[in-house]
């Protein structure tokens, strides 16, 4: 690797790098082959020392990138989700590589819907930090239960629908208010963001925020989790 940027991009993954220079780095490796390239491998690297104190076997390296790249749905990707529930070594592995913009959607930069995951984590982590162990398996779900709906972009889904699939994800003990909501956050953030890629929705923070609101509100969301997804989903969405 010979980018003036080596030291820096180590010094990251290590934990050491300055909280200033962070944003500049991660904007050079969306730009930069050999960085996104070596930050990938690397990353991998540091997986296969953290897999030692693991005791089950972990994805695949081509697994893990499919899933990153939001390409491995259906059964194999609950699969994944599953484990990186249990595997923090591998859950660690994913969450770096989403956000460094490491998955090929991420790198593109063109995804709304790799945009909106990120969002919808944004949501979770700052409105309901307590979903966070289990985001992945609801977020499949999420996209699961999507993915049956594409037909009808006016879908919506009431709680006690909405209780169901987490039910189904997580088990009925876990099926509680908290989980639901942030089920919520997710589906909002997943329909809205194929309502914009079908343009249902123009791509304007106006026309967002009215999609946000028809479409938390219609599953039962309350004025705060509707006010964060206004705050942060429009501009992740338009990519501001």
């Amino acid at each position: 690797m010979a980018c003036s940027h080596e030291e820096k991009l180590i010094a990251y993954l290590g934990g050491e790098l300055a909280p200033d220079e962070v944003p500049v780095l991660l904007t050079h490796v969306k730009t930069c082959d050999e960085c996104w390239q070596a930050a990938r491998e690397l990353m991998f690297i540091r997986r296969g020392l953290d897999m030692l104190a693991e005791a089950s076997p972990c994805p695949s390296r081509e697994d893990i990138f499919a899933y990153t790249d939001n390409g491995l749905a259906g059964e194999e990707g609950a699969v994944v989700a599953a484990h990186l529930d249990m595997c923090y070594a591998c859950r660690t592995l994913v969450q770096d590589l989403q956000s460094l913009g490491l998955g090929q959607e991420g790198r593109d930069d063109a995804d709304v819907t790799h945009r909106a995951k990120a969002a919808a984590l944004s949501v979770v982590e700052g409105f309901l930090p307590g979903t966070r162990r289990y985001f992945e398996r609801l977020w499949q779900r999420a996209r699961s239960v999507l993915e049956g709906e594409e037909d009808n972009a006016g879908a919506v889904w009431n709680a006690r629908t909405l209780q169901g699939h987490v039910a189904g994800t997580l088990g009925a003990g876990a099926a509680d208010p908290v989980s639901v909501t942030a089920f919520i956050a997710l589906m909002t953030s997943l329909a809205v963001a194929r309502d914009i890629k079908s343009s249902v929705v123009d791509r304007s923070e106006e026309a967002i925020k009215d999609a946000i609101q028809r479409r938390a509100s219609g599953m039962g969301a309350g004025k705060g989790l509707i006010g964060k997804l206004c705050e942060i989903l429009p501009g992740a969405l338009l990519d501001t």
